[in-house]
């Protein structure tokens, strides 16, 4: 989940329409305290280590850039006083991000990354990541008291915290949290598929098992990519939404992995969506919903 807030349940979306209709009282406004910067908890000690299609842009324009080269701090605060092994988890997930977004992208944040390890059962959210206000770098909330997150693989537990470590690559990269006008799977899905590419690299899981399992679940739905659009706004998102969005990511990216990714990122503090999108994977944004129907409809799905 990114932005403010826009992300949620399970990873997904969720408008402030949806966080309130959340109910939980103090809990509910925990979680944004803690989110937003407020609210108490114990410290850890930082952890080490159908347009025509627009003019190609210049290699030099579609770069990442050159960040730092030194691991950032990874600032654990557990909220609640979550379970010591939900948190050595997230601690462990959280690690395995930063490093491997780094050998993807060859850069680090810029600054301590704070995530927030919270027991707080009476709200329905994995995950969360805000932008305060005057920052660069946004913090993470990890509700690892969630009723089912017990339930989850360790490596779905792993893949949300790599889920919101590349929100917060993504509102670093584009300077905003803003992503009203970008088409759902182009956030929530790159996340997702970033999140699943980190466990895998860690040996976790599989891409073929994943996509075998992402596509059984998925198999029947008839949710669409132009469809997701259209909801984010009025409602979460389905959990068929996001097994879509990280199939269609998966196909968008193929082989180059998240790279793209990030410059779609880069490129959306300056561009709008449909063209940062043609910039970066050469085709339209029409053409690869066809695609993505195409495939569905060839595989049964």
């Amino acid at each position: 989940m990114s932005g403010d807030p826009d992300e949620g349940w399970n990873g997904r979306p969720a408008s402030r329409r949806d966080l309130l209709r959340l109910g939980g009282g103090l809990a509910l406004s925990a979680f944004l305290a803690l989110s937003c910067g407020g609210g108490g908890g114990e410290e850890v000690a930082p952890a080490s280590t159908t347009a025509a299609p627009p003019t190609p842009a210049p290699t030099a324009e579609l770069a990442l850039p050159a960040g730092p080269r030194q691991p950032n701090d990874l600032v654990y605060v557990a909220v609640n006083d979550p379970p010591q092994d939900q948190f050595v988890l997230v601690q462990y997930a959280a690690g395995l991000a930063r490093d491997f977004f780094f050998r993807q992208l060859g850069f680090y944040l810029d600054g301590p990354l704070t995530i927030n390890v919270a027991n707080l059962p009476a709200l329905e959210l994995h995950g969360a990541t805000f932008l305060r206000e005057g920052d660069r770098i946004s913090t993470v909330t990890v509700n690892v008291g969630q009723a089912t997150w017990e339930m989850e693989a360790p490596f779905e537990r792993a893949k949300v915290v790599a889920h919101e470590y590349f929100h917060v690559l993504q509102n670093w990269l584009r300077g905003s949290t803003d992503t009203a006008a970008d088409p759902l799977f182009l956030v929530e899905g790159a996340a997702e598929y970033a999140g699943y590419a980190t466990v895998i690299d860690a040996g976790l899981s599989s891409w073929n098992d994943l996509r075998h399992g992402l596509e059984e679940r998925l198999r029947n739905d008839r949710v669409t990519l132009p469809a997701l659009d259209r909801l984010s706004d009025d409602g979460p998102l389905a959990l068929s939404g996001y097994q879509l969005s990280a199939l269609a990511i998966d196909r968008l990216v193929g082989a180059a992995g998240v790279q793209p990714l990030a410059r779609y990122a880069l490129l959306r503090s300056r561009e709008q969506p449909p063209t940062a999108f043609e910039l970066v994977f050469r085709r339209s944004l029409p053409d690869f919903y066809a695609e993505i129907a195409g495939w569905r409809q060839s595989s049964g799905l």
